[in-house]
Parts: C-alpha cells; sequence; structure tokens
C-alpha cells in the first residue's frame, strides 16, 4: 500500500483506462463495468471483467 507511481506511469494509466472504458461503451453490451486494481511483484495489474455477456448453450 502507498505505492509511489512516476508522473509518466500515470499518464500511461490514465490512457490506457480511458482506451478500455472507450472500446467497453463502443463494442460491449454490458450496462455495468468493474475496474479491479491488483499491485504484486511491483507490477500493477488491471482488471475490467464483463459479466453481463455470455453464449447461449445452443448456439456453440
Amino acid at each position: 500500500m502507498g505505492k509511489k507511481v512516476s508522473a509518466e506511469a500515470k499518464y500511461e494509466l490514465e490512457h490506457v483506462l480511458q482506451e478500455l472504458m472507450v472500446n467497453m461503451s463502443k463494442h460491449s453490451k454490458a450496462n455495468n463495468v468493474a475496474v479491479r486494481f491488483e499491485y504484486k511483484d511491483n507490477y500493477l495489474n488491471v482488471c475490467m471483467p464483463i459479466t453481463e455477456l455470455g453464449f447461449r448453450k445452443d448456439t456453440i
């Protein structure tokens, strides 16, 4: 907790998140989105699962 992030990393992360949101709104039929951040082993993982979509079993 309380990890320091460079200004460059903040800038890049902001633009990645903006692009994720734009793509989600353009290409997904999801009504909700959750973004999860995990910091582990000196890496920041950004997870954005979309659970509102799926496949009907009879179409697979």
